[in-house]
């Protein structure tokens, strides 16, 4: 019975020992053991959002890690302004696509075609945005381009060689109950005004000649009823305005010559028409020339 309680005792203490050098070993193994992460994405970071990753050990330990976001990264491109539309700035991300404006930059009022068939700002061509065009010569080859302004109304920009006809834009009330009329610009080719070409542009603010410009004469009634009509520069070369050229000008204040030496001659029509002119006073001679 002995023997058999000391084979019992001596295979406890056996067990015992066993179990604690176990224990020992694998303290003395994770106490030496380093981690390698084999890491899988959940997710990509974006612009604004972080990513995560998890790593896995051999051992079974798992960890995670915060990828941090990546930012915007913006390319940007400049718009010039055009005629209809603003300029601006436009930022693009080239990581996400997103995108946002600034630096807005105010829209050209209206095309500009003075010296060119080309606008000064936007460099459209004038056939492509004129609303229609006329016929207004003389002779022929001179033409009447009609651009729609963006705020209403209308600008005419006459193009060509030669003279206007009488009645020039009578023919244009067909059309829209007629053209509303704010500039008219005249090239420089231009060499004569026909009677009553523009009579009646009520909203007719301002005439522009290029400058260098050929004309020769204004004819009778030429700009008459043209209520808003508060200025005009007579080119330097013309030697006749007929009569009427501009009554019922109400606004006209000044008219300016640029070679008043033509028109300040006391005797270049006697003593009544062209004694009131001079080189000195415009409103001067806006006063006699629109009640004249």
């Amino acid at each position: 019975m002995k023997r058999k309680m000391l084979i019992i005792i001596l295979s406890a203490i056996f067990i015992v020992s066993c179990l604690v050098l176990t224990a020992c070993h694998e303290h003395e193994y994770n106490a030496c053991h380093e981690h390698e992460y084999n890491w899988n994405v959940v997710c990509e970071p974006s612009c604004t959002e972080n990513g995560l990753t998890i790593g896995e050990c051999s051992c079974g330990e798992q960890t995670m890690s915060v990828v941090p976001q990546l930012g915007h990264n913006y390319s940007s491109v400049i718009v010039k302004p055009s005629c209809p539309n603003q300029g601006y700035t436009s930022h693009t991300c080239t990581i996400c696509g997103d995108t946002y404006k600034d630096t807005y930059v105010k829209a050209n009022e209206k095309h500009d075609f003075q010296k060119s068939n080309n606008c000064a700002y936007c460099k459209c061509s004038i056939t492509d945005v004129a609303v229609e065009v006329y016929d207004v010569s003389l002779t022929s080859g001179v033409k009447c381009y009609i651009i729609h302004r963006p705020e209403g109304g209308y600008d005419g920009y006459i193009k060509g060689n030669g003279g206007i006809k009488n009645f020039a834009l009578d023919n244009m009330y067909a059309s829209y109950l007629g053209y509303r009329f704010v500039d008219i610009y005249i090239e420089n080719g231009i060499t004569s005004i026909g009677d009553l070409a523009f009579r009646l542009q009520k909203n007719l603010k301002s005439v522009t000649f290029e400058e260098g410009s050929q004309l020769k004469s204004i004819g009778e009634g030429a700009f008459s009823g043209c209520e808003r009509l508060a200025s005009i520069t007579i080119p330097r070369g013309v030697t006749s305005i007929g009569q009427g050229a501009f009554s019922g000008c109400d606004s006209l204040t000044s008219i300016t010559f640029e070679d008043p030496a033509v028109w300040c001659c006391d005797d270049k029509w006697g003593n009544t028409w062209g004694y009131n002119l001079t080189m000195t006073d415009p409103s001067k001679n806006a006063t006699y020339l629109k009640d004249t």
